[in-house]
């Protein structure tokens, strides 16, 4: 079913990543999605295994005039029913990077203005309907065009004429993610379409606002949630660092050293390393300062995050280079064993059993970042339960593109081992793709009604 007889029922992914979002909607929303474009070689491997009808394009700079050629042939005229994208987001910040300070200009991530060529698709294109994905940051982000600094979302609504468009910051584990996922929708519906009356005219608006997103749902809110950790992941065998499941490749998990081993060893299910406070040798365990790296009783090292460091032992300089004295007042370098410059609370910490996963990132494979180490293993998540916690796969929710994902060609011993391999990394950048078809069925509903 088409919404105009001049609109075709298929989709356009833009940024695409691995194809992990997508999913939601080739499989969920049931929108064929006819070509992706996607910049890094690797991720289109993953896309041109996992989609093999669809044409990949690389570098959308590059590349727009032919997506536009491609898509007006193959769609015979038509415009398509959705584009979707996911612009790069490593170069938005809260500040919004690229902001003028003091008459000087920051540093810009150039990145951030990828977005632009997708923007000129989209108006040639015409789809009726356009989802944007990015973190919430993106509502505070400038990029520089013509000669001065400008809001990225006042930049789309600027050259999107033809659609309205709202921006809702959103929170996926409210729509039954079992991870916490807080991201800005931004929605856009052609203006022909009177059901696009049913966006304001603000371009940002609260959640509870939005006529066209799914809202929050109570049910999976409850505190009798069934996205927990144990829920989804508490049955999978348990595997060591290092090592494979005899049954599932994936379920893998990176090596530590033995320094990091040590001190996760004695840290309890959903607390950090950085309160590993009393003392480790039994004969003494006096209770200690959170600053303290050394136990005030016995002077051992405390099971904490520490760092071995050059240091001038007289100026007190730390030096990363092999210098036999210090480069400053000539005293002698020695070796000192401090803690590690972090954020206290969330880095080296435990998961908990009984809560929803904390949001996936590139550094999954990392037990060092925030909220990242398994909930009474030492270790962090294998890449089988980022899947699952991703809704890739699952057994505890029904996806009706369950084994429709691989991550072929980078099912290897040495790819997965790593933390950061290519499947960690394109999970850590992606739309949950239950959040995908959620969203898109809401918006298909309305606009087909």
């Amino acid at each position: 079913m088409t919404v105009f007889d001049e609109v075709s029922n298929h989709s356009i992914s833009l940024f695409s990543g691995g194809g992990i979002g997508d999913l939601g909607i080739e499989y969920g929303a049931n929108i064929p999605i006819i070509a992706f474009c996607e910049v890094d070689k690797n991720r289109r491997k993953l896309l041109s295994n996992n989609y093999p009808g669809a044409k990949i394009f690389g570098d959308i700079s590059e590349e727009k005039k032919n997506i536009i050629k491609f898509a007006k042939n193959k769609l015979e005229g038509k415009r398509p029913l959705m584009i979707t994208m996911s612009p790069p987001c490593q170069g938005m910040s809260t500040n919004g990077k690229g902001r003028l300070n003091k008459g000087k200009q920051d540093k810009v991530d150039k990145k951030n203005s990828l977005i632009l060529p997708a923007l000129q698709i989209v108006n040639s294109l015409e789809p009726e309907i356009i989802l944007i994905e990015n973190v919430p940051q993106m509502a505070t982000t400038e990029i520089p065009l013509r000669g001065k600094m400008e809001n990225l979302l006042k930049i789309i609504k600027r050259r999107l004429k033809k659609y309205r468009l709202e921006s809702v910051k959103m929170d996926f584990q409210d729509l039954g993610v079992p991870h916490k996922r807080s991201r800005l929708i931004t929605i856009g519906i052609r203006k022909k379409n009177k059901l696009s009356k049913l966006i304001g005219k603000e371009m940002v608006v609260n959640w509870s606002e939005s006529k066209v997103l799914p809202l929050p749902d109570e049910s999976i809110i409850s505190d009798n949630t069934p996205l927990h950790l144990a829920s989804m992941i508490g049955d999978l065998p348990p595997i060591e660092d290092g090592a494979f499941d005899a049954n599932n490749s994936l379920h893998c998990s990176p090596k530590l050293n033995p320094w990091h081993k040590k001190i996760i060893q004695c840290t309890p299910e959903g607390k950090s390393a950085w309160y590993n406070n009393t003392c480790a040798d039994s004969n003494c365990s006096h209770e200690n300062e959170l600053k303290s790296s050394r136990c005030g009783k016995c002077r051992k090292f405390l099971l904490k995050p520490l760092v071995k460091k050059k240091y001038c032992g007289k100026c007190k300089l730390e030096f990363n280079k092999s210098s036999s004295s210090c480069e400053t007042c000539g005293g002698n370098i020695r070796f000192r064993r401090r803690l590690v410059k972090g954020f206290k609370g969330t880095s080296y910490k435990r998961m908990s059993w009984d809560s929803i996963a904390p949001t996936i990132t590139l550094n999954s494979g990392t037990v060092s970042s925030d909220n990242k180490i398994h909930p009474d293993q030492n270790r962090s998540l294998s890449v089988l339960e980022l899947s699952i916690i991703s809704t890739i796969h699952s057994d505890r929710i029904n996806l009706p593109w369950e084994s429709k994902y691989s991550f072929k060609p980078f099912v290897n011993k040495k790819e997965l081992l790593k933390c950061s391999s290519i499947p960690r990394d394109v999970i850590g950048e992606s739309i949950p793709p239950l959040a995908m078809w959620k969203i898109c069925e809401k918006i298909i509903s309305i606009i087909q009604s």
